[in-house]
């Protein structure tokens, strides 16, 4: 496995500080399952935390799961220029549920989130 020992350190202590639902390495990249509620606030630790710094959004996408319960999924890449790692945070959410915009955070978020509402129409709020 080619993952940063930094990194390996920092997935101890997100789970420690966040409710993870899920962690999983799949080709050598973390992927984390998170809660939508904690979406942004995760975001903010990612960013700015002297140990992640996960500083560029790289892409936010949505998935049409149609025959689940939470039928969209959302994912966000973060990349690490300073730690060169990579990170993909995951969350789950049925169409009726809002997302908190993440804009503030990562000003590229705001095309994303816009081609995510025109292709399936989920929502995303600012607090």
């Amino acid at each position: 496995m080619n993952l940063n020992l930094i990194t390996l350190a920092n997935i101890k202590m997100i789970v420690k500080t966040f409710p993870i639902k899920r962690i999983q390495i799949f080709k050598d990249e973390i992927v984390i399952y998170i809660d939508s509620s904690f979406i942004l606030y995760f975001l903010v630790f990612l960013k700015y935390h002297t140990l992640c710094q996960y500083k560029i959004l790289i892409s936010l996408s949505g998935i049409d799961y149609i025959k689940k319960q939470n039928r969209f999924e959302l994912v966000y890449d973060l990349l690490s220029v300073k730690f060169n790692s990579r990170i993909r945070i995951k969350l789950s959410i049925n169409q009726l549920q809002m997302v908190e915009s993440c804009e503030n955070v990562f000003i590229a978020a705001g095309w994303f989130e816009s081609e995510i509402f025109d292709m399936f129409g989920i929502f995303f709020f600012e607090s």
